[in-house]
């Protein structure tokens, strides 16, 4: 047995080669010229590659108002209170450093003029000024009402200033301002005042 299977190898190997050789040679000995084909794309269907998840069923919005309007994890099956809302801050108080400056009457009306926060305003009767109504002037007073409150805002008085004793006033105002020193043969002559003559020319 042993004696068939080696010329049986060798056989099979020559008829093998033989194979190839027919597929690589042409019959004119020729190496045949095989061409690469590039396969067909093929569409892949991602959908078909994801699980399936079961589908959403729709709820009714009645139902979900009730679950919010009686929570289970609330002992007392009600929602929460809303938080309360923001405190509102009070208004400004803008007569608290005005001051009255000036009272002023005329055809365009009566008013005074007040100084708020450095600036001068002019403000008639029966106007508004940040929720203050100036409701009339007493004298030396300006009367505002806002809300049923009322405050009254007399005028000030203008500060006078002290001059030095012995000294006119019109010499603090205006001093007089020094001459200059002259020799007495540069300064000029003053002219004599001209009076009545006595005992002849």
């Amino acid at each position: 047995m042993r004696r068939f299977a080696i010329p049986l190898l060798l056989v099979v190997s020559l008829v093998l080669a033989l194979v190839l050789a027919w597929m690589w040679l042409t019959p004119q000995g020729h190496k045949r010229q095989f061409k690469w084909q590039a396969p067909i794309p093929k569409a892949v269907d991602f959908k078909s590659v994801l699980p399936l998840h079961a589908q959403v069923a729709a709820v009714e919005n009645s139902r979900l108002i009730a679950m919010q309007e009686r929570p289970v994890f609330s002992v007392t099956r009600r929602p929460p209170p809303p938080p309360p809302p923001p405190p509102v801050p009070p208004p400004v108080d803008v007569l608290s450093s005005a001051k009255v400056t000036g009272i002023y009457s005329g055809t365009g009306g009566t008013g005074v003029v007040l100084n708020l926060g450095g600036k001068s305003r002019r403000v008639r009767v029966n106007e508004n000024i940040d929720g203050w109504v100036l409701t009339g002037i007493e004298g030396r007073t300006a009367n505002f009402a806002s809300s049923g409150q009322t405050r009254s805002l007399p005028l000030g008085r203008a500060a006078l200033t002290s001059a030095p004793v012995g000294v006119p006033l019109s010499a603090t105002v205006n001093p007089p301002t020094a001459e200059p020193s002259l020799p007495s043969e540069q300064r000029p002559s003053r002219p004599r005042p001209v009076g009545p003559v006595f005992g002849g020319s």
